[in-house]
């Protein structure tokens, strides 16, 4: 607690406080809540991961709890007792270097074999130490501070490990700002310890230091917000793109009704559907699932796009339209690989072909005896084999009789008992066999929704296209959803 002098009042003791502190005070909370500041920042674009204004934040907030206690104000304001003071100055000693070198980090890169990091746990260890001593022994400082102990040859160490194995840090565009900080707190710092004692000047060094590194990290943000938000508008426009290489609506075949509905799990996917009028009987149908998401797999969409569009002529054959698509992609996208099936339906024969290329099967609703039959036949992924021959297999439709292509984000879509929904899709089938095409597909995806709604898990973990056929129902416009 503060203590009065003899020989002058209390009134006088007090105004020599506010004289002599007042200053410090003020760069104390100003600190603190440019601290907060940072922090609340942090926290609200904490999706952007950018954690330069979480380490500042707290090398702040040490740094102003540190000097508040240390402020004879705060003693005689709050009547706080000399352990508590100095237990807290201590604590801030021990603890302020490790949100600095993490700052550091952030900054200049981890180091040749991440040797900064090493070093910020070098820290955490000491000051773990120091603090659990400090409090068993009472002797708060039973090991020195770090800042006189271990930091010199600590940094030392860095410098020269660094220098030997050549490491070149990111480049620094704010390097001028941090030296200017960083040389005017090393001076007032040079200035408390080693000049004689007038004013207690460090704070005022650190204050000038505080505020080049919140610019720095205020700089940084704002950079990292631009490239954000142009990055946001190349996903946008990747978007648009994607979608314009999605059909605009579905064929009109008489004796068909069609409906597809598309759902990406981020802003672009890697599945893909198409059609092909091959005659006014016919219709050419493939379903593609491009391994991966985001824009490498939209990209390698785009590709199916362009082959299928270019085999046009091999519409007829499934087998072999899936044979050439696999040349131009073996030559093509190495080390990656696509899913497709091929289904041709000639509603005046009543049958329809069908070719896969380790796909998930096609399924068939039996009108007739409410049966479900599954048709794979498939070969090899796309892309993988450049020999691989795909098989046609031939299926006799009736009218009343419902297909169903798919990819795996509906079969293999998971809750959090782990449980597929692959496995209960057949009684969901079941249950809305009478619904046309349209109102089947949208059944079929709500009951999706609730299934994983039930467990609590809304996350859509992967990309979703399906494509529901019906035959020789009295024909309903063709439907085409996206989401």
């Amino acid at each position: 607690m503060a203590t009065f002098n003899a020989g002058i009042t209390p009134e006088q003791q007090i105004q020599m406080l506010l004289r002599e502190n007042i200053a410090g005070l003020s760069l104390s909370t100003v600190i603190l809540i440019a601290a907060l500041a940072a922090l609340t920042l942090w926290i609200a674009r904490s999706t952007s991961k950018e954690r330069i204004l979480l380490w500042f934040g707290l090398l702040a907030l040490v740094y102003g709890l540190r000097e508040l206690a240390r402020n004879p104000l705060i003693d005689l304001t709050f009547a706080t007792s000399v352990n508590t003071r100095d237990l807290i100055v201590s604590w801030g000693d021990f603890l302020i270097l490790i949100p600095g070198m993490l700052f550091l980090e952030e900054v200049f890169g981890r180091g040749w074999q991440s040797s900064i990091r090493w070093a910020v746990w070098v820290l955490i260890v000491y000051a773990a130490f120091g603090i659990a001593l400090g409090v068993a022994t009472g002797e708060y400082y039973y090991l020195p501070e770090p800042s006189k102990s271990i930091l010199s040859p600590l940094l030392l160490v860095l410098l020269l490990l660094n220098w030997v194995k050549r490491y070149r840090p990111p480049q620094f565009a704010d390097i001028r700002i941090f030296l200017l900080g960083n040389g005017i707190f090393v001076a007032f710092v040079l200035d408390t310890h080693f000049l004689p004692e007038r004013y207690h000047a460090e704070p005022l060094g650190f204050f000038a230091f505080i505020c080049s590194l919140g610019l720095i990290a205020m700089r940084r943000t704002v950079r990292n917000e631009k490239r954000l938000f142009a990055v946001e508008q190349e996903m946008a426009a990747a978007q648009r793109i994607q979608s314009s290489i999605l059909p605009d609506g579905v064929p009109q075949v008489p004796g068909l009704t069609i409906a597809a509905r598309y759902s990406p799990m981020t802003s672009v996917a890697g599945d893909f559907y198409d059609f092909a009028l091959v005659d006014s009987s016919s219709v050419g149908i493939l379903i593609a699932d491009v391994a991966g998401h985001g824009v490498p797999a939209a990209l390698i969409a785009s590709m199916v796009k362009v082959g299928f569009a270019t085999q046009q002529t091999q519409a007829h054959d499934p087998g072999s339209l899936l044979s050439e698509l696999n040349q131009i992609f073996c030559q093509q996208i190495r080390g990656h690989y696509v899913t497709a099936g091929y289904l041709l339906i000639n509603t005046c024969a009543s049958s329809a072909i069908y070719s896969g290329a380790g796909h998930p099967p096609l399924v068939v609703w039996r009108a007739a005896n409410r049966e479900i039959e599954r048709y794979e036949n498939n070969g090899l992924f796309l892309g993988l084999k450049p020999t691989e021959r795909y098989p046609n297999v031939r299926i006799s439709l009736s009218s009343g009789d419902r297909l169903m292509l798919c990819t795996d984000g509906l079969l293999e879509a998971t809750n959090e008992a782990d449980e597929n929904f692959g496995d209960y899709i057949d009684s969901r089938i079941a249950v809305h066999w009478s619904l046309a095409a349209p109102s089947f597909a949208d059944a079929l995806l709500a009951d999706l929704r609730a299934w994983r709604a039930s467990s609590g898990d809304h996350k859509q973990d992967d990309d979703l296209t399906l494509l529901v056929i019906d035959i020789g129902k009295e024909r309903m416009p063709n439907h085409v959803r996206r989401s």
